[in-house]
């Protein structure tokens, strides 16, 4: 299994957490970008550890995305491709794949010494921390994920869907997705526990990645059989708002049973 560095804030309310959440830094993020996150999310919700993970990769700096360096800058994977060929979902949900098994087994771990299953443990992501926290939502299940300011990186034609997310039906999905669900007329009453609950939130004035990619993804994971609920924040760009922790921890307590 391999380590991340992470950093753990125990709960307000006692020695052992109740449940535990892992926060998911966005590209040229780290623990540190990410702490203000944690500690709203620890005041509302003073029961539950607060893991931050950092991203697996040192960042790289992109000619194509020129975004702020700093001294502890990570990335959870490359967004550079070769010959400087356009980056693509396909792209994406290959290289999410790789790293998704070992950040699974480190979640898990960190769980297990607190003595808590995947049932009590939610996953929360921003920007492209949201695309490996959906990608986890659907490769395990966990009791609830929140996915802020990104879109979806699920390649439904990948020769390798099927072994990434389990149970994943590309027959069942295609035909939800022909009989109206790229319009958001799927059907929902083919969704199943087997997936994780996921809840996508975007403001409606990102600049770096468009609202419209959170509306696209609501409705595949709705196709897929996932429960999905998104919400667009108006007057909102990149950036976590105080309306998206209030929603995140409403859904968290919802699927997780809160006390």
């Amino acid at each position: 299994m391999e380590l991340f560095e992470s950093k753990y804030i125990s709960p307000a309310t006692s020695e052992k957490p109740e449940y535990l959440l892992a926060l998911l830094h966005g590209y040229s993020g780290s623990i540190e970008t990410t702490l203000p996150t944690a500690q709203n999310l620890s005041k509302q919700m003073p029961e539950a550890g607060i893991l931050v993970i950092n991203g697996c990769e040192p960042f790289e700096d992109n000619p194509h995305m020129p975004i702020e360096r700093r001294p502890d800058s990570r990335q959870w994977f490359s967004l550079i491709t070769p010959d400087s060929a356009e980056f693509s979902v396909p792209v994406a949900h290959s290289r999410i794949a790789r790293l998704v098994p070992n950040l699974h087994s480190f979640i898990e771990a960190q769980a297990g010494m607190l003595g808590l299953d995947l049932g009590r443990v939610g996953i929360l992501g921003f920007s492209q921390g949201s695309l490996v926290a959906t990608f986890l939502a659907l490769a395990r299940r966990y009791g609830a994920c929140v996915g802020i300011s990104s879109g979806l990186a699920v390649d439904i034609d990948s020769p390798t869907v099927t072994a990434d997310i389990p149970g994943f039906n590309t027959a069942a999905f295609k035909t939800a997705w022909s009989n109206g669900g790229m319009n958001g007329d799927c059907d929902t009453s083919a969704q199943s526990h087997k997936y994780t609950p996921i809840l996508l939130l975007h403001g409606d004035r990102d600049q770096r990645i468009n609202y419209t990619k959170t509306q696209l993804g609501a409705r595949v994971l709705t196709c897929i059989g996932v429960e999905v609920e998104a919400k667009i924040f108006r007057g909102v760009g990149h950036e976590v708002c105080d309306g998206m922790i209030d929603a995140s921890v409403e859904f968290l307590r919802r699927h997780m049973q809160f006390s």
